[in-house]
């Protein structure tokens, strides 16, 4: 059963990136730090700005993200392609407070320039928690 879900996912991920568009095109209008990322089932989060200083990769729903707690500068979702490939960001542990979605392929450099969703709050060193869902 499970070689069975293994061998789906890969048909899956095989047939989104034979007919992915170029990363130009993958870019998220109004948000110019946006590019493609190659599926890994994974987001990945940085400390530095420019995906500098990795500090942690998650595949699960963290309800707090450990050592990347409140020092996230840059974000990168590798996610499957397919069902629950996109993420929430969230400012607090336990998937409180302010969020933001974060498309699947969609890495954003330097989150000084970005806010959570309908607040003036700043990204850059909040990110506190993380949620894969299916943004619309």
């Amino acid at each position: 059963m499970k070689i069975r879900s293994i061998r789906t996912r890969l048909a899956a991920v095989a047939a989104a990136v034979a007919i992915l568009p170029a990363a130009a095109q993958l870019a998220h209008a109004g948000e110019p730090g946006a590019v493609a990322a190659a599926p890994d089932g994974r987001v990945l989060i940085w400390s530095g700005y420019h995906y500098t200083d990795y500090c942690n990769a998650w595949a699960s729903s963290p309800d707090t993200l450990g050592p990347c707690h409140d020092t996230t500068s840059s974000v990168c979702n590798r996610g499957w392609v397919g069902d629950f490939d996109d993420v929430w960001l969230f400012q607090h542990t336990h998937y409180q407070g302010a969020k933001r979605g974060l498309y699947n392929a969609r890495c954003i450099d330097d989150l000084r320039n970005f806010k959570f969703d309908a607040s003036n709050i700043s990204m850059d060193n909040q990110i506190s928690s993380m949620k894969w869902t299916n943004l619309a």
